[in-house]
C-alpha cells in the first residue's frame, strides 16, 4: 500500500514540475511576443486599399446591392464548338442576326451556327474569412517605384528574412494588387511583425517606411445563381 501512495505521490509531483515548466515558457513567449489576436478581431491598422462604389442608390428607399467582382466564369461546352466574345456588343448582334455562317480554312469552307449564350448571374456569395498566423501583408509603396516584380520582393524577402530586422524564414512571396503577401515559416514571425506595424525598407538607393498588417484569407462557402 505505501509502495502504491509513493508511486502517485511522485507522478503527481512530476506533473506538477511539467506544468510549471510550461506555464513558465507561455509567460516567456507572451513578454516577448504578446497575445495572438483572435480570428474575429484585427488590432492592427489594416492597408489602405481604394474602393469604388458601382451600386445604386435610391432615395427613401433601399436600393440594390450588387457586387462587383472579377470571377471568371467556366462554362462548359460540348464537343466541336468554341467560345467567341467581342468588344464590341454591336458586333455580336450582328453575328447572330445570321444564323448560319461559311468561315474558309485553307483549303475548305465550314458552315458553323451560331447562338447566344446565356451565363448565370451570381446574385450571393458567402465567404469566410480568417487570419493567417505565418502569413502579413505588406503595404505602402510608393508610386512610381522603379523596381520589377521578381527585384521587390526579392529585396523584401531578403530585407525580413534576416532575424535583426524581425523576421525569419520566408516560405513565400507573392505580389497583390494591393501589397506583397510574405508566409513565414514559423507563426511567431508573423504576429512579431504586425505587433511593430511599420518598417523602413531599402527599395533601390532610397528608403521607404512600409505598414505590416495581417493578411486575411477567404474562401468561397456558397454562391447562389440566376
Amino acid at each position: 500500500m505505501s509502495v502504491t501512495h509513493d508511486a502517485a505521490l511522485h507522478a503527481l509531483r512530476e506533473e506538477q514540475a511539467r506544468l510549471k515548466r510550461r506555464l513558465q515558457q507561455l509567460q516567456q513567449w507572451r513578454r516577448e511576443f504578446g497575445d495572438f489576436p483572435h480570428h474575429d478581431q484585427v488590432p492592427f491598422p489594416v492597408p489602405l486599399v481604394p474602393l469604388v462604389f458601382r451600386g445604386h442608390t435610391q432615395q427613401g428607399t433601399e436600393g440594390s446591392k450588387p457586387l462587383v467582382s472579377k470571377l471568371r466564369i467556366c462554362y462548359p461546352l460540348p464537343g466541336g464548338s468554341a467560345l467567341v466574345t467581342f468588344d464590341d456588343p454591336k458586333v455580336a448582334e450582328r453575328v447572330l442576326q445570321q444564323k448560319e455562317h461559311k468561315i474558309d480554312i485553307d483549303e475548305c469552307r465550314l458552315r458553323v451556327q451560331v447562338q447566344s449564350l446565356e451565363l448565370p448571374v451570381v446574385t450571393t456569395i458567402q465567404v469566410s474569412t480568417q487570419i493567417s498566423r505565418r502569413s502579413v501583408l505588406v503595404s505602402g509603396f510608393p508610386a512610381g517605384l522603379r523596381l520589377s516584380e521578381e527585384e521587390l520582393l526579392d529585396k523584401l524577402e531578403i530585407f525580413f528574412g534576416k532575424s535583426r530586422n524581425g523576421g525569419g524564414d520566408v516560405e513565400s512571396r507573392k505580389l497583390l494588387q494591393s501589397g506583397v503577401v510574405l508566409s513565414f515559416t514559423k507563426d511567431a514571425v508573423a504576429q512579431h511583425l504586425c505587433q511593430a506595424g511599420q518598417f523602413t525598407v531599402p527599395l533601390g538607393t532610397k528608403s521607404f517606411p512600409l505598414r505590416i498588417s495581417p493578411f486575411l484569407s477567404g474562401e468561397i462557402q456558397k454562391a447562389e445563381e440566376t
